[in-house]
């Protein structure tokens, strides 16, 4: 049977001063990538955190992808900020509310450009002025997205897309694609994935289509 090692390497040099643990360094490394962490954690009060880390990923694409991100506040409030280089250049500011009692969050990330080409290099596509948020609990989801996506053989396409969950099952979905002001899809309806198989109860409306797509590129 095939073995996996989760961890080929692994260093850490700490020290605990005063009511803190001091992370000098924290190293983990595996054929797949390495992942580096540094910082300190308080052992008392609200557990001050202030740590950085470094993530490399050597396989997941096929060129390397590199995270850097950095994690502040307490337990009361942390906010995790966190830079994905290319081929998926990002940003995604999380905030994470009231971790020992009524745990909520916040999500956003933002993206000029992404050549999904270079993710799926069948797919000669690319999404510009990529936005996304999402905010919740354990329990509760709500998010939006808005892009543009585009491809040489089609019109650019304006998409915007929502789900909001109250129980994490049934996700009320509406989805708008727009290749210019006259042209526009529209997609709403649920979406349940508390079944053996995910239910689908969804209404598609367009206007002024014609397939193959035409117009200014």
């Amino acid at each position: 049977s095939a073995k996996t090692t989760l961890v080929e390497e692994a260093q850490l040099k700490a020290e605990t001063i005063s009511d803190e643990l001091v992370i000098e360094t924290l190293s983990l490394s595996q054929q797949d990538g390495q992942f580096q962490l540094d910082g300190r954690i308080g052992l008392a009060g609200r557990h001050a955190v202030k740590l950085n880390y470094h993530v490399d990923l050597l396989k997941v694409l096929p060129e390397k992808l590199t995270i850097n991100g950095q994690i502040a506040g307490n337990q009361q409030q942390l906010v995790l900020t966190q830079q994905i280089q290319q081929p998926l250049r990002s940003e995604q500011p999380l905030v994470v509310n009231d971790l020992t009692s009524s745990l909520s969050w916040i999500l956003t990330t933002s993206a000029q450009a992404i050549d999904v080409s270079k993710l799926v290099p069948e797919q000669e596509l690319q999404l510009d002025n990529v936005n996304l948020h999402a905010e919740g609990t354990l329990t509760r989801l709500k998010s939006s997205l808005q892009a543009t996506l585009k491809r040489a053989d089609i019109p650019a396409i304006d998409i915007d897309v929502s789900a909001v969950s109250e129980d994490m099952a049934e996700w009320h979905v509406q989805a708008k694609a727009q290749p210019d002001n006259e042209k526009i899809i529209t997609l709403s309806g649920k979406v349940n994935t508390d079944t053996p198989e995910i239910a689908f109860d969804l209404k598609a409306v367009w206007q002024q289509l014609q397939w193959p797509l035409q117009g200014d590129k």
